[in-house]
């Protein structure tokens, strides 16, 4: 218990410094890719199909699945692309949203009635599915929805 103990004095996270998000959101990235790519491989084995499918960072997952892009160059995309999508954004405080529980036509009907700053960004980043929206903009613009909209905002990113 003693040896428990001190590790987690060793470990402590700081979940409210940026940088440490920053730093597991990029150690998450690798994760995610390699699970979606075995689960392409699971599905590949046990039901071969010409045809794979991917949506988001699981686009690049396929491909690489499917043999058409090797597991390198997939790597190397996947972090062109994330190092793209945040110097994008270089200087902006950026924070992103999901809805859950309303589609995209009620979402965008709030969006319009909200009157944000001339400077002000919030807009529909993502449809993922029915019923989950995803938001994005400048971290105080998706603040003031989540505020209006608190009980439709299900998770904050």
């Amino acid at each position: 218990m003693e040896k428990v103990l001190a590790f987690k004095e060793q470990i402590s996270i700081n979940w409210k410094c940026k940088h440490t998000w920053k730093r597991s959101s990029y150690n998450t990235f690798w994760c995610l890719l390699g699970c979606s790519i075995g689960d392409f491989g699971t599905i590949a084995f046990f039901q071969f199909s010409e045809i794979m499918l991917g949506h988001s960072l699981g686009e690049y997952s396929a491909l690489c699945a499917s043999g058409v892009i090797s597991l390198g160059d997939t790597a190397l995309l996947l972090k062109t692309r994330g190092e793209s999508m945040q110097n994008s954004v270089k200087g902006v405080d950026t924070q992103m949203t999901t809805v859950i529980g309303l589609d995209i036509s009620k979402v965008e009907g709030i969006l319009n009635e909200i009157k944000l700053p001339k400077n002000e960004v919030c807009e529909i980043a993502n449809d993922n599915s029915e019923g989950q929206v995803i938001l994005s903009g400048k971290k105080e613009s998706v603040e003031f929805f989540q505020k209006i909209y608190h009980p439709l905002c299900a998770i904050y990113l």
